[in-house]
């Protein structure tokens, strides 16, 4: 096919025209081209030094967090999820989006595969109104539990990380596991920074942390944001030895830290003839005063626990009187005398005589005096129990008594015609 002369005619025309017109200004066009090249040679250098921008945390972005895809490792993924929150919530550079999100139920109700692509993740951000979220799997390999983290970010899906951690860390508030959780936050979005709050004995000062300015002391006290783990703090006040401590940033609450100056012996004072710094650096918090809520109810808790003591004490005579009358040897020659099925008592009251035995007159005192005994070692039991029980009760949920298992004792009897068994069972 030939190409249309009438369309490819006038362009040489047109091109012929403009020739003339391109020679006066080939240096300048030269010139242009020369700095073109140099700034396109020099835009790969530029963009391979890192921003502050990207190096920071977009903080005005809320982030939320998808419930992840486990199959049947609920517990697990459950506790990730929350732990991630927590320490996204906990800090102070990024704020947690509001709703709860699970991915499983979101990849079913959008018809997507259970790793969704990045379509699928615009239809996720379009449903649940979100511009941030992280997403992720997690597998359970025997007693290894392995989570892929993701993060979509107005298209972006190329950044991840990778958790590995032992499978018996399934509670949200386990410090381990926070900590993890925080470091792949990090990666994901950026140093997450949280609350240190420092007091000194000095009013005022310059604290460093890592060896950068991170703010000063304003009447003994300064609130610093630091990224979690392991870092140095400083402070520097006029005309005083600086002082220098590691601190551990924690990332479930605001980290309080004291760097004190308190008592430092001079040069020469220590038998060896050297100072012992470490008297002047204090990083944690004064202990705290010891708790004496609990103790008044402590006390009645074992005032009242031996109160049922003596109480089950008296069932227990009780139970040893009842013990000799139903054993004493002219009774029980009376209950020989009469059949199996006859009663001892009914019959003395019907003045029955066996002879060689107790008298029914003396049977009948037996029998009364072993039904009051009865009524009695009932009482005492079933008092002693309860009364216990309440003194037990006190003194395990007394402030500041050790964490103990919880016992129940549980009354048990069993009456006969001639008997009472009288028993106490306790649950632990």
């Amino acid at each position: 096919m030939e190409p249309n002369r009438d369309l490819v005619a006038p362009s040489r025309q047109r091109l012929g025209m403009m020739a003339p017109m391109r020679a006066p200004h080939s240096p300048l066009l030269l010139l242009s081209l020369i700095l073109s090249a140099t700034y396109l040679a020099s835009c790969p250098a530029w963009a391979a030094e890192p921003s502050q921008a990207s190096s920071r945390v977009s903080e005005s972005l809320p982030t939320h967090v998808l419930g992840f895809a486990a199959n049947d490792h609920f517990e697990h993924a459950d506790a990730l999820t929350k732990a991630l929150k927590q320490v996204i919530t906990s800090s102070s550079n990024v704020k947690l989006g509001e709703g709860d999100f699970s991915l499983e139920v979101l990849t079913a109700a959008l018809s997507c595969n259970d790793v969704p692509d990045d379509a699928c993740l615009k239809k996720i951000a379009s449903k649940t109104g979100t511009k941030r979220f992280i997403w992720g799997t997690l597998t359970v390999d025997g007693q290894k539990v392995k989570a892929d983290l993701r993060l979509y970010e107005s298209g972006t899906t190329d950044k991840k990380a990778t958790l590995s951690y032992h499978a018996n860390m399934t509670d949200s508030m386990d410090a381990d596991l926070q900590g993890l959780a925080a470091k792949a936050m990090s990666d994901l979005l950026g140093p997450l920074k949280y609350k240190v709050l420092v007091r000194a004995n000095a009013k005022s000062g310059k604290l460093l942390v890592d060896g950068s300015p991170a703010g000063t002391l304003s009447n003994g006290q300064a609130t610093v944001d630091v990224a979690s783990g392991e870092h140095v703090f400083r402070l520097e006040s006029t005309g005083e030895e600086p002082i220098a401590e590691n601190v551990r940033v924690r990332v479930d609450g605001t980290t309080k830290v004291r760097l004190d100056r308190n008592a430092i012996p001079e040069r020469g004072d220590q038998p060896d003839g050297s100072s012992d710094p470490k008297n002047a650096n204090h990083v944690s918090e004064p202990p705290d005063p010891p708790k004496t809520g609990g103790n008044a109810q402590r006390t009645w808790g074992y005032i009242t626990l031996g109160a049922g003591g003596l109480l089950l004490a008296g069932g227990g005579v009780a139970a040893a009187r009842l013990y000799q009358l139903s054993h004493n040897t002219n009774f029980q020659n009376y209950r020989a005398g009469l059949r199996p099925t006859e009663d001892a008592c009914t019959e003395a009251n019907r003045d029955r005589v066996v002879p060689g035995a107790m008298t029914p007159a003396g049977v009948r005192a037996t029998c009364s005096e072993g039904k009051t005994v009865e009524a009695v070692e009932i009482i005492l039991l079933v008092s002693g129990v309860v009364v216990a029980g309440t003194g037990l009760t006190l003194v395990l949920s007394s402030k500041g008594s050790p964490k103990a298992a919880v016992t129940r004792f549980e009354p048990k009897f069993a009456f006969g015609k001639d008997r009472a068994d009288v028993g106490l069972l306790m649950h632990f």
